[in-house]
């Protein structure tokens, strides 16, 4: 078992393994800053959240088309 946080366990139930993953140097810089502003900044950011968290499509605005355009590009 890895673990990464020591002080709280709670974090430490899970270790998700996938094939799917991508360099951030892979990543398009504006759709990493966009995708780093809904997820850790303001009001919503999914900071808190435990385990993987769905985000839902609404989250990103008129945006939302393009965000999944660009996922689906990525991973495809």
């Amino acid at each position: 078992k890895m673990c990464i946080y020591t002080s709280d366990t709670n974090y430490n139930r899970y270790i998700y393994n996938s094939a799917f993953r991508k360099d951030r140097k892979e990543i398009n810089e504006k759709f990493l800053e966009a995708l780093e502003l809904i997820l850790f900044k303001g009001y919503g950011h999914y900071k808190r959240g435990q385990g993987i968290t769905v985000i839902p499509w609404k989250r990103f605005g008129n945006n939302g088309k393009d965000f999944y355009n660009l996922f689906h590009k990525l991973f495809n």
